[in-house]
């Protein structure tokens, strides 16, 4: 674990693997630690990966109420540059891929292309969730054990079939990400979100996306993955049929797969590249 200050924030973060940088971004309010180990392994067999807390998750300092999404972004780029990373592969779930949207509109030179997992391009153009999603988290806050809290919560975030086999890793990972995360990191978290809009602003982005979007995401649903496919100029969609909202999550090896081609195909071949420096 490293970490570096980005004004007065402390941002922690942690770095595995060699190659083309990879930074990513998490779900909302959760810490590093729940990303799934299979994949991250994954991408660290092709690239640097690199994963920061937010602030007030993890290892990093508390939120604010004051905190965007913005501000969020500009402590990824403070890891890249104590890291000595020019540009980087820009990789965010669910309100990490809000992020990452963020960081490729406010610092285009530092996001060499983007995969956004589970995501959506602002709160105007929201395909909502279900009413039946938004009372299924209200009984969960009222849920007193936090274990129990959690485990209520899963079916918003992980589709029946992957819960079936594998609830109790659904919630290991969430209560590791959610350790540090406190009541108020959630509400403060919640607004910045809230507050997201980047719908009129993404055709400016001009490097190569990837969306991928689970067809049974039941939090920020399908139509939303292909409503940013749409606005970005440059975009690939990928569809998993029956994936919750978690994608890298639920389906790490199949999800890393697609990171690394998509990556592969954004990068000139070796011919192409002696040719460009002749």
């Amino acid at each position: 674990m490293s970490n570096v200050r980005n004004g007065s924030v402390v941002v922690n973060y942690d770095v595995r693997g060699a190659g083309p940088a990879a930074l990513l971004f998490n779900h909302t309010s959760s810490s590093n630690l729940s990303w799934s180990e299979r994949f991250l392994e994954s991408l660290a067999e092709e690239f640097t990966v690199v994963t920061p807390d937010y602030r007030g998750t993890g290892l990093s300092s508390p939120a604010s109420e004051q905190l965007t999404l913005a501000d969020l972004a500009a402590d990824g780029v403070a890891v890249l540059d104590a890291e000595g990373i020019a540009d980087a592969l820009v990789v965010g779930a669910s309100m990490g891929g809000a992020v990452a949207q963020e960081l490729a509109l406010n610092f285009p030179d530092r996001a060499s292309a983007l995969v956004l997992l589970g995501t959506f391009a602002g709160n105007r153009q929201l395909v909502p969730p279900d009413s039946s999603v938004i009372e299924l988290f209200e009984r969960a806050l009222a849920i007193e054990s936090k274990i129990e809290r959690w485990r209520h919560a899963l079916p918003a975030n992980f589709s029946q079939p992957y819960l079936r086999e594998n609830e109790n890793l659904a919630l290991e990972l969430e209560l590791k990400g959610f350790r540090y995360t406190t009541e108020d990191t959630l509400r403060w978290h919640g607004r910045a979100v809230s507050q997201f809009e980047a719908y009129d602003r993404l055709p400016s982005i001009s490097v190569p996306c990837l969306v991928v979007h689970g067809t049974a995401d039941p939090v920020i649903p399908f139509r939303n993955g292909e409503i940013l496919a749409e606005r970005l100029g440059n975009a690939e969609l990928v569809a998993l049929e029956g994936v919750g909202h978690l994608v890298a999550v639920e389906k790490p090896l199949e999800v890393a797969d697609r990171v690394r081609r998509f990556f592969r195909s954004t990068r000139p071949s070796s011919g192409e590249a002696d040719e460009s420096a002749n």
